[in-house]
């Protein structure tokens, strides 16, 4: 009797064990921010949202900026917290990170807080490559096209309080004559808007800019700009929220497919720093995976393991009692 409680302990803790110890899908490949499914409507603006909690926090370290001029030796942001959700449409992700002095730009010397997320795109878009900041090749020779997502400061500051003018900038400036921004001809005065240049524009409707790269020097701006951004400061802290489609409506952005991993990758700037293009924080690249909704299948690998653990533990609980009173008698 006692060599039957023996080999039933023994079972048992292989069993505890072996499924314990069982690694998990994400820890088993590697992925290092997983886009939560929900039912809901996106928190696209609620920073505050419930649905928030649903999603796994991660840490992200950022260094400064060390592989082309102009370097960042002293980054002010060293780590971004992370947090990603998807409805099978959107995905969104709500980035947090500590920056005691809110800057939005406005002067000639004066920068702007931003953050921005890149990701692989084009027929180079491998997420599992050797390229790194800016589509630049570890070797420095190849590039690789990158899809970019830039939320600024200072456009979500004209979007709430209005577009800055050289007058609120300069507010002792004196001249005889100035025209103002709702002056009904922008060709006169405003020459690179009438042209059609995004950063001189007197309206905004998102404070985003989409962009790509294939490596340093080549930043260019996309005419579609489908993804959505807004941001909140306060108590020392930035919290930002970057919605995008998971099939944008530029080919040539990176489409992200439920069920399946991309990387991604993370830079921040602050203002106050001084950071400005090239000088700024980033991450390496983070192996991302937008999860699909659970089906009763994807339950039942979840919830057996765990069910399989405790089952053990209470047989070994008892088997040990059993054992024990054995002894006894």
């Amino acid at each position: 009797m006692k060599r039957l409680y023996l080999v039933l302990i023994i079972v048992a803790i292989i069993a505890v064990t072996t499924t314990m110890t069982r690694p998990s899908v994400v820890t088993a490949i590697g992925v290092d921010i997983v886009s939560t499914y929900v039912t809901d409507p996106l928190p696209t603006e609620d920073m505050d949202s419930k649905l928030w909690e649903r999603a796994l926090p991660v840490g992200v370290p950022l260094s400064g900026q060390q592989t082309t001029q102009p370097m960042n030796r002293d980054a002010a942001v060293g780590t971004m917290n992370i947090r990603s959700l998807n409805n099978g449409e959107q995905v969104t992700f709500l980035l947090q990170w500590e920056d005691e002095v809110k800057d939005e730009g406005g002067g000639v010397v004066t920068y702007r807080d931003s953050v921005a997320l890149q990701f692989p795109a084009g027929e180079n878009g491998d997420p599992f490559s050797d390229f790194i900041c800016m589509g630049i090749g570890m070797e420095g020779e190849e590039t690789a096209l990158i899809d970019i997502i830039l939320w600024r400061s200072d456009f979500q500051r004209d979007i709430e309080g209005g577009l800055l003018d050289v007058k609120d900038i300069f507010p002792n400036t004196v001249v005889d004559y100035y025209p103002a921004l709702d002056q009904p001809d922008p060709v006169t005065f405003r020459t690179a808007e009438a042209v059609g240049n995004r950063l001189a524009s007197s309206t905004r409707s998102e404070p985003i800019e989409r962009l790509y790269a294939e490596g340093f020097g080549s930043l260019e701006g996309r005419e579609s700009v489908d993804a959505t951004g807004w941001g909140q400061w306060a108590d020392g802290q930035w919290q930002v929220i970057i919605t995008r489609p998971l099939v944008p409506e530029d080919d040539a952005n990176t489409s992200l497919a439920l069920g399946q991993l991309t990387s991604v990758a993370i830079a921040a700037w602050d203002g106050d720093n001084q950071e400005v293009d090239g000088k700024k924080s980033v991450s390496s690249w983070l192996i991302l995976e937008v999860q699909p909704e659970r089906t009763a299948a994807s339950l039942y690998t979840t919830v057996l393991p765990v069910v399989l653990a405790l089952t053990g533990a209470l047989i070994l609980a008892l088997l040990v009692r059993g054992l024990a009173l054995s002894r006894r008698r």
